[in-house]
């Protein structure tokens, strides 16, 4: 099965190490994961990066929180939506997303 897991957040904390546990254990059973984390090279979320990578988890970054303008936000979006198109996963699992932390979904 292919899953895409979203993670979100501002911080490190229990959520978050859940995720990381939840999508390592699912590549462990012979899944095709994927975590889409929000930043581009840095933010809180950074550390998960190694961890994900060495539990067999791809890990895909997008410009997911503080873009400034509408249309930012937008185009953000819609690269998105292109992206999961494309992929075709057989899951979605958002951690955590809701209209006031996150524009892009």
């Amino acid at each position: 099965m292919k899953i895409c897991s979203a993670l979100h957040g501002f911080a490190l904390g229990g959520m978050e190490a859940h995720a990381v546990d939840l999508a390592v254990g699912i590549a462990a059973r012979g899944h095709e994961v994927t975590m889409v984390l929000p930043f581009d090279g840095g933010g809180p979320l950074a550390p998960l990066a190694p961890q994900l990578v060495a539990g067999g988890v791809r890990v895909e970054t997008r410009d997911l929180i503080e873009l400034r303008g509408v249309m930012d936000r937008v185009k953000a979006k819609w690269r998105l939506i292109r992206w999961m198109k494309r992929e075709c996963f057989d899951v979605f699992h958002l951690h955590r997303f809701n209209p006031f932390h996150s524009h892009a979904f």
